[in-house]
C-alpha cells in the first residue's frame, strides 16, 4: 500500500479518479501540476489509505517513515531543510476529503519553527518577517491542533499595542516582537503539552491531528448528516510554504476564467503587491490587473492560458486560481470554484447553453436567489473596505452613503442631495420620512421581521438589522476601535449583512437582457405546474413585478400604505380621534387614499388575481416610541399633541405585539377601520 505521493506524481489519469485516494486538494494541485504545468510548491500527499490506516492502528512505524520520505522530497526539491538556520524550510499541513465537507481540522502554516529558524528567516527576510511568522505559527498550531480558543492571543496582541502605544501590529517594534514570541509560547502551553520545540515534532502532531479529527464525534456526525459515514480517512497534504508579504515584488491574488463581475470569458483577476508585514495599512500593497500580471509573470501566463481554454471547454463553469508572488516567482496554490455576480453567472449560463456544452435545466439548476437578487437590486464591491460589523441581510441591495442618526436628519441630506444611510437601535412609524429618504437602513437591533427589514423590504431599500456590535454615540457611532462621525461615508450590504467602513463600489443591476432568457426558460419548465405570484404594495411595485412575468399579486400589505409621508397623519388623527365624529372624519380621508393606492394596483394587474390583507400590524406601531415621547416631555419639548401622543402610545404599547391587539382583535376594537378597508377596495375593484 502506497500511503504518500509526491504532488507532481504522474497517475496517468485525470483529477476526477484521483479524488477518492488523494482527497480533493491534493488532486486539484496535481492536476494544476501534471496536466497544466503550473507552478505549485513542491509537496507530498498522505493518501485517503494512510488516513484510515492511522485511523485503525494509530501512528505506526511505516507512517513515520513515510513522513520522513515526503519531507526528504521536499528538502530535496527546494535545497532547503527543515530545522535549518540558513534558509530553513516552512511547511503547510492541509487536510482534505474526498468531498470539501465541515469537521476536518484547520489548516496549519509556517510549521517547523524554532529559536534557529527565527535566526535564519531574520537573515532571508528581516527580522520583523522572522518574528511576525513565528508569532503567527504559534497562535495558528495552538488553535488548530491543541484545541486552544483564540481569545488569549487576541488579547495578547492587544496588551502589546496598548504597551507600544501604537495602533497596528505592523507597528510593533522589534523587541516588542521578540517578547511577543516568547509570550504567545507561553500561551499555547496551557493547552496540551504545548507547542513541541523541535521542528519535526511540529510537523508529526500536526499531521496527526488532522487525521486525527476526521474521527472527532462532531465529524462523524456531520458526515452522517450529509449520507457519507463510510468516508475514508482524510488525506493530508504537506507542502512548503510560499510567501506573498517579503516586499515590492511578491504579492498575491486571484485569476479567474471567466470576468467575475461581468461574466465575459478570459483571464481575470488582481494580485496585490504587499509590504513586509502581515497587517493591512493604508497604502501597504498595490493591485496588479491581469493586464500586469501578464508584464510582470510572463512565466505562469502560458500554464495559465491553456488552463483556461481546458475550463471553457471541460468545467463549464467559472473558476479560479489562487496565487502567491514570492519576490517575483509565481506560485499556484489552488484552484476554486467561482461565486460570480448575478450578472456573471447568468451570462455564463446563457453562453454555455448556446455553445451546447450545457443543458438548459442543468444551467437553471446551477443558478441561485442570489444570482437573481444581484440583478434586481446592486451589489458592492467590498475590494479592500474594511468590515465593520456583520448583522442580518434584512432586505438585498446595496448602498453607500453619509452616516445619519435621526430620520429628519436623512430627509434634509438626501433633499439637498446627499446619499444617506440612516442608521438607529430600532426604526418606527416615526421615522418612515427619513426611512423612505435613506438609500440604506442600518439598525443594532431587531430581526428579520423588524419594522426597519419589512419596510425596507417592501420599498426595495437595502438595510442590514440586528447588528450588535455598533455602539450609538452622540453624533457618532462605534465599532472595535472605530468611530464614524455623523457625515462621514458608510456602507452596508443588505444581502450578505455587512456593514463596510468609508464608501465603496456599488453597482446597479445588470444583465437583465440574459435575466430575461433564463426566466424565460423557467417559464418553459414550470408550464402547467407552477405560478408565480408577487409581493407588492404599490401601483409602482406591482406594475414591475407584471413586467417580470408576475401571474398576480399574492399577497399585499395594507400597512405599507399607511406609513406613507402624506398618509401617516391620518392614521394618527383616527387613533388620537376622542369622538365617533372624529374618527368618522379621518377614516374618510383613509378611504380616499385606500381607494387610489388600490386603483394603481389593481389596474397594474388587470385580469390577474390579487390578494389584499387588511391591516395586520398593532396601531402602536403607527405611533412614536414611548421612551422618546417620555423624554421629550421630561426636557419640556412636547406641545398639546405631543402629549395625545404619548398617552396613546402609552395605551396601545404592548410588551408581546405579536400576540397583542391585531388583526381580528384590533377589529374587534376598531371595526370602522375594517369596513373603511373593504369599501375602499371594492369602490376601486368598480372603478
Amino acid at each position: 500500500m502506497t500511503l504518500i505521493f509526491p504532488l507532481d506524481h504522474d497517475h496517468g489519469r485525470p483529477a476526477a479518479e484521483l479524488v477518492d485516494e488523494l482527497g480533493w486538494l491534493a488532486a486539484d494541485l496535481n492536476e494544476l501540476t501534471v496536466r497544466y504545468g503550473m507552478p505549485v510548491p513542491v509537496g507530498f500527499t498522505f493518501t485517503t489509505a494512510a488516513g484510515s490506516r492511522f485511523g485503525a492502528d494509530g501512528w505506526t512505524d511505516e507512517l513515520e517513515a513515510a513522513l520522513h520520505e515526503g519531507l526528504g522530497h521536499i528538502e530535496s526539491a527546494t535545497g532547503r531543510k527543515l530545522g535549518a538556520s540558513t534558509e530553513p524550510l516552512l511547511v503547510s499541513v492541509r487536510p482534505a476529503a474526498t468531498v470539501d465537507l465541515p469537521g476536518l481540522a484547520p489548516p496549519v502554516l509556517d510549521v517547523g519553527i524554532d529559536d534557529a529558524v527565527i535566526e535564519g528567516l531574520t537573515d532571508w527576510a528581516g527580522e520583523r518577517f522572522a518574528h511576525d511568522t513565528a508569532v503567527l505559527f504559534v497562535e495558528r498550531f495552538a488553535t488548530a491542533v491543541l484545541g486552544a480558543p483564540e481569545t488569549p492571543f487576541e488579547e495578547l496582541r492587544a496588551t502589546a499595542r496598548r504597551f507600544a502605544a501604537v495602533d497596528h501590529d505592523d507597528e510593533l517594534p522589534e523587541l516588542v516582537m521578540r517578547l511577543l514570541v516568547d509570550r504567545a509560547r507561553e500561551v499555547a502551553s496551557a493547552f496540551g503539552d504545548g507547542v513541541p520545540e523541535v521542528p519535526i515534532d511540529q510537523v508529526r502532531k500536526a499531521v496527526r491531528s488532522s487525521m486525527a479529527a476526521w474521527s472527532a464525534p462532531s465529524a462523524v456526525a456531520v458526515r452522517n448528516r450529509r449520507g457519507v459515514a463510510h468516508e475514508p480517512g482524510p488525506a493530508v497534504t504537506v507542502q512548503a510554504m510560499v510567501y506573498g508579504n517579503l516586499g515590492p515584488r511578491s504579492g498575491s491574488g486571484v485569476v479567474w476564467s471567466h470576468d467575475p463581475a461581468t461574466g465575459e470569458p478570459g483571464l481575470s483577476g488582481t494580485v496585490q503587491r504587499r509590504s513586509q508585514g502581515s497587517g493591512e495599512l493604508p497604502g501597504a500593497h498595490e493591485t496588479l490587473e491581469v493586464a500586469d500580471v501578464a508584464e510582470h509573470l510572463p512565466e505562469l501566463l502560458g500554464s495559465v492560458r491553456a488552463w483556461s481554454a481546458a475550463v471553457h471547454a471541460d468545467d463549464r463553469d467559472a473558476v479560479g486560481l489562487d496565487l502567491t508572488v514570492e519576490r517575483g516567482t509565481p506560485w499556484v496554490l489552488r484552484s476554486r470554484r467561482g461565486a460570480p455576480s448575478g450578472a456573471a453567472a447568468l451570462r455564463i449560463a446563457v453562453d454555455e447553453v448556446t455553445a451546447q456544452r450545457l443543458g438548459r435545466d442543468e444551467a437553471l439548476r446551477r443558478l441561485s436567489e442570489r444570482h437573481i437578487e444581484d440583478v434586481l437590486h446592486g451589489s458592492v464591491d467590498t475590494g479592500d473596505a474594511t468590515v465593520l460589523a456583520t448583522g442580518l441581510g434584512a432586505s438585498p441591495g446595496a448602498a453607500s452613503g453619509v452616516l445619519v442618526l435621526g430620520a429628519d436628519d436623512a430627509a434634509a441630506r438626501a433633499a439637498a442631495g446627499e446619499s444617506v444611510i440612516l442608521v438607529k437601535q430600532e426604526t418606527s412609524p416615526e421615522d418612515v420620512h427619513g426611512m423612505s429618504a435613506a438609500a440604506g437602513i442600518l439598525t443594532t437591533r431587531g430581526g428579520l421581521a423588524s419594522h426597519a427589514a419589512v419596510v425596507a423590504r417592501g420599498w426595495g431599500t437595502p438595510a442590514v438589522c440586528g447588528a450588535d456590535g455598533i455602539e450609538l454615540l452622540d453624533g457618532a457611532i462605534r465599532v472595535g476601535g472605530v468611530t464614524i462621525a455623523v457625515g462621514e461615508p458608510l456602507s452596508i450590504d443588505g444581502t450578505s449583512g455587512q456593514v463596510l467602513q468609508g464608501e465603496v463600489s456599488v453597482s446597479e443591476g445588470a444583465g437583465a437582457d440574459h435575466l430575461d432568457v433564463v426566466l424565460g426558460w423557467a417559464d418553459e419548465v414550470r408550464a402547467g405546474h407552477l405560478a408565480v405570484r408577487a409581493n407588492a404594495d404599490t401601483g409602482a411595485d406591482a406594475a414591475r413585478a407584471r413586467d417580470f412575468g408576475a401571474e398576480g399579486i399574492g399577497l399585499c400589505r395594507t400597512e405599507h400604505m399607511f406609513l406613507a409621508d402624506d398618509r401617516l397623519p391620518i392614521m394618527r388623527d383616527m387613533i388620537l380621534a376622542d369622538s365617533p365624529a372624529g374618527e368618522a372624519k379621518a377614516l374618510r380621508k383613509l378611504r380616499r387614499a385606500q381607494k387610489a393606492d388600490f386603483i394603481e394596483l389593481l389596474e397594474a394587474m388587470d385580469g390577474l388575481p390579487v390578494t389584499v390583507r387588511l391591516l395586520d400590524p398593532p396601531l402602536h406601531e403607527f405611533l412614536p416610541e414611548v421612551v422618546e415621547l417620555e423624554v421629550a416631555a421630561a426636557t419640556g419639548e412636547l406641545d398639546a399633541e405631543g402629549e395625545a401622543l404619548l398617552t396613546a402610545a402609552r395605551s396601545w404599547s404592548e410588551v408581546n405585539p405579536m400576540i397583542g391587539t391585531r388583526g381580528v382583535r384590533l377589529a374587534y376594537l376598531k371595526p370602522g377601520l375594517y369596513e373603511m378597508q373593504v369599501k375602499a377596495l371594492v369602490d376601486a375593484a368598480i372603478a
